[in-house]
C-alpha cells in the first residue's frame, strides 16, 4: 500500500504482522445482514464485557509488538490543538468541554468503536458526559446510556442517509428531527450520576406541546413563535441528585426534537457519536447548511473525525468525486468551528464473495487521503488498521469472529478492538499519564 506511504506512517507500522488476536469469549452478537445496519445491542453487551483476560492480553501483546516496530515520529499529524486541549482538560486549566464530533455511517452508529475510543481517553482526562444524543429512535445505543420509548414515533428524513435534501432540510447537529405522536414519549438515563446539565433541542408551531423532566425540574414547552427556529430548553441538577433520567411526553400537536446534550457540571471530554445507517460523505452535505453551522458554531469542537467510505465502495461514482466530498464537509464544519482539528479515517476492509478485499476499499482510501492531505488533516486507513488486503476474511475467521458474515460489518468485538487500535494511535500521540480511576459517565 505504498499509495498510503506519505500519510499515515504510523498507522501502516501498527499494522505489519498485526492480524487480530482471536479473543476467548462466547460468540457475537446477531447483526442484520445487510449493508447499514448497526448491530443487536441486546446480546452485544454481554459480548462487548464478557471477554477473557487472555484475549485482552493477547490483544494488547499483538499491538505492542506492531507499536514496537513503528518509526520515531509516532505522533498523528495536524491534530496540535486538540492534543493541547486535552493537556489542558489534564492539567485541570480547562474552562469548557473538549468536544468530539464524530461522523460516520453503520460503523459509527452502533457506538461501540466510539465507545471505545471515548472509554480509552477518559482513561486520561476526565468525561464531559455521554454528550449529543437523538431521542425516540428505535435500536438506539450509547455507551453511557440506557434508552427507552413509548407509544409511536415517526422520522423524518425516513431515511436519514439520504443524500437528497428534505424541502425542510432543517436536521439539525445529527441530521435527523423525531415526532412524537400522541401520548408517546422516551426516556434517557445517564450511568453515571456526574451527568448534571442536559439540553434539549426542539421545534414547535402553535398548538404543539411537550412535557420535560430532568430530575425534579418539569417544564411544559409551548410554541414561542420562533417557528421555523430550532430552540432549546437547558436543565442543571444540583450535586446531591442521584443519576435522573431525562423524560420527554408527548403533549399536543406535532412537536419536532432534534437531539439532547448530557454532560457534566466539570470541563471534560466529550465524543458526540453523529452515526446514521447506510450513510455516505454525502449524506451531512444534504442537510440545512446554515442549520449544521450554527449547530457546530454552538458546541465548538476541538475535534471533527470524518469516517464514512464503506458504502460509497459499493457505488460506481468515480473515487475522485469522494474527495471533493470530504473537503466540502470539512468546509461546512470549519464554517462553525474555524480552528477545529480534523481527522479523517478511511473505511474498514470489505469481502467480496470469493474472499477478497473489495477493490474499491482502496481506491476509497486513496481518495480520502489526498482529502486529508489538500485540508490539512490526520488521516488513517482502517484497511491497513485492520491488517490490509485480506484482512476481513482473517477477522470472520478468528475464534470468535471479529467480522460478521454479510462481509461488510464487524462483530461488537471486531469494533471494539478497531476502537483500541485508533486509540493507540491517540494516545501515543497525546503523551499524558493515565488518570486515577474513577465515576465516568
Amino acid at each position: 500500500m505504498r499509495a498510503f506511504s506519505g500519510w499515515l506512517p504510523l498507522s501502516l507500522a501498527l499494522v505489519l504482522g498485526c492480524s487480530p488476536p482471536p479473543p476467548s469469549s462466547p460468540a457475537p452478537a446477531k447483526y442484520p445482514g445487510e449493508m447499514g445496519s448497526t448491530p443487536d445491542t441486546s446480546a452485544g453487551e454481554k459480548e462487548a464485557h464478557d471477554g477473557t483476560s487472555a484475549h485482552a492480553e493477547s490483544a494488547e501483546g499483538a499491538r505492542s509488538e506492531a507499536i514496537d516496530a513503528a518509526e520515531d515520529d509516532r505522533r498523528l499529524p495536524h491534530l496540535s490543538r486538540f492534543f493541547a486541549a486535552l493537556h489542558e482538560l489534564a492539567r485541570g486549566q480547562r474552562s469548557s468541554h473538549v468536544r468530539i464530533l464524530w461522523l460516520g455511517d453503520s460503523h459509527t452508529a452502533g457506538d461501540f468503536l466510539t465507545d471505545q475510543v471515548r472509554r480509552d481517553l477518559t482513561r486520561i482526562v476526565p468525561s464531559g458526559g455521554p454528550g449529543f444524543v437523538t431521542l425516540g429512535q428505535k435500536g438506539q445505543r450509547h455507551g453511557a446510556l440506557t434508552f427507552e420509548r413509548s407509544g409511536s414515533w415517526k422520522r423524518q428524513p425516513r431515511d436519514p442517509a439520504t443524500q437528497i435534501p428534505l424541502s425542510d432540510d432543517t436536521l439539525g447537529y445529527g441530521g435527523v428531527r423525531t415526532l412524537p405522536q400522541s401520548g408517546a414519549g422516551a426516556r434517557v438515563t445517564p450511568k453515571s450520576a456526574r451527568v448534571k446539565q442536559a439540553e434539549l433541542a426542539y421545534r414547535l408551531r402553535p398548538g404543539d406541546s411537550l412535557e420535560v423532566r430532568f430530575g425534579d425540574s418539569y417544564r411544559r414547552l409551548t410554541a414561542s413563535g420562533q417557528f421555523p427556529r430550532i430552540e432549546r430548553t437547558s436543565f442543571s441538577l444540583p450535586p446531591s441528585d442521584e443519576r435522573s433520567p431525562f423524560v420527554v411526553r408527548h403533549l399536543g400537536g406535532s412537536p419536532e426534537l432534534f437531539g439532547l446534550d448530557l454532560t457534566t457540571r466539570e470541563p471534560g471530554l466529550i465524543l458526540d457519536t453523529v452515526g446514521i445507517n447506510g450513510a455516505r460523505m454525502r449524506t451531512p452535505l444534504a442537510w440545512s447548511q446554515e442549520t449544521f453551522v450554527n449547530e457546530v458554531r454552538l458546541r465548538q469542537p476541538d475535534l471533527v473525525v470524518v469516517m464514512y467510505g464503506t458504502n460509497e465502495v459499493f457505488d460506481r461514482r468515480d473515487p475522485k468525486v469522494y474527495e471533493e466530498d470530504a473537503l466540502e464537509l470539512l468546509t461546512r464544519v470549519r464554517a462553525g468551528a474555524p480552528e477545529v482539528d480534523c481527522w479523517i479515517i478511511g473505511p474498514p476492509d470489505a469481502r467480496t464473495a470469493a474472499g477478497e478485499s473489495q477493490p474499491r476499499v482502496v481506491l476509497i482510501t486513496e481518495a480520502q487521503a489526498r482529502a486529508a492531505e489538500r485540508a490539512g488533516c490526520a488521516f488513517t486507513s482502517l484497511f491497513e488498521l485492520m491488517g490490509g488486503p485480506g484482512s476481513f476474511d482473517a477477522w470472520a475467521k478468528a475464534s470468535p469472529p471479529l467480522a460478521r458474515p454479510d462481509h461488510i460489518h464487524l462483530t461488537v468485538q471486531g469494533y471494539e478492538e478497531l476502537g483500541r487500535r485508533l486509540s493507540e494511535l491517540l494516545l501515543r500521540s497525546i503523551a499524558l499519564p493515565e488518570v486515577p480511576s474513577e465515576d465516568h459517565p
